[in-house]
């Protein structure tokens, strides 16, 4: 068996488009101890006693660090808006947690998931308490969101209720991020949005869409609303809620 080397015990994982690429450098352990996925991937290098090597060009640098931060700590940092005005919406909060979100999906990490949806709703609940038209994602934010969450993920049904919920009764026809023209001009650009709104405006009942930051409903429990459940990444997974 081949001796394990000082640099075996490091990965060095490549992340974001090749214009801009960022390199890390962890130690193997506790990073692969926690991510299965991961430690599964650098399998082979380990048997050979070499340095793991990997690449991600769909993850974002800044995101792939909060993602191995939790990784190696166990826990994230606040999340809140600095800058709503921004017209980049992965570029307005303090980190990213829609493509943390995406990576914990990527690496089948429904703790992480769970997590990241807590600290989302959480912050957006805060702003709308704080200041109601405000309080909840533009338009266009919502829109790329949706389109750039797993298909039947927690965060895309966070999307489409926002959006249901906006269009229907949370915000006025003439507020400029929730128009009439702008409505329709993100439906026609995205018909899969279009195809989820459409269904659920059509099984919510009595003409209302419900408030998806509502902190609890008649007949519902609220606590783990947006957490993922048993069978939908990992078999046997009990978010912390269930788990009491």
């Amino acid at each position: 068996m081949t001796p394990t080397s000082p640099s075996a015990e490091m990965i060095q994982i490549t992340v974001g488009d090749p214009s801009a690429l960022t390199i890390f450098n962890f130690p193997r352990y506790p990073l692969c101890t926690n991510v299965l996925v991961l430690s599964n991937m650098v399998t082979g290098y380990a048997k050979e006693g070499l340095p793991a090597s990997l690449y991600f060009p769909q993850f974002d640098p800044s995101a792939f660090k909060t993602f191995t931060d939790w990784a190696t700590t166990g826990t994230l940092p606040t999340l809140y808006i600095l800058d709503h005005k921004k017209s980049d919406p992965f570029d307005c909060w303090s980190w990213n947690p829609y493509s943390v979100y995406n990576i914990g999906e990527f690496f089948m990490l429904p703790e992480l998931m769970d997590k990241v949806m807590d600290c989302l709703v959480a912050a957006l609940e805060e702003r709308k308490r704080d200041n109601h038209r405000e309080g909840y994602p533009p338009l266009d934010t919502v829109s790329k969101v949706f389109s750039g969450a797993p298909p039947k993920s927690t965060m895309r049904e966070l999307m489409v209720e926002i959006f249901c919920y906006n269009v229907v009764d949370g915000m006025s026809s003439d507020d400029h991020a929730w128009s009439d023209e702008g409505i329709v001009e993100v439906l026609e650009e995205n018909g899969e949005l279009m195809a989820e709104v459409v269904k659920k405006l059509r099984g919510c009942g009595r003409g209302r869409a419900e408030d998806p930051l509502k902190v609890s409903w008649e007949g519902e429990i609220r606590a783990c609303r947006w957490h993922v459940h048993e069978g939908e990444i990992s078999p046997g997974y009990e978010c912390v809620v269930e788990r009491g």
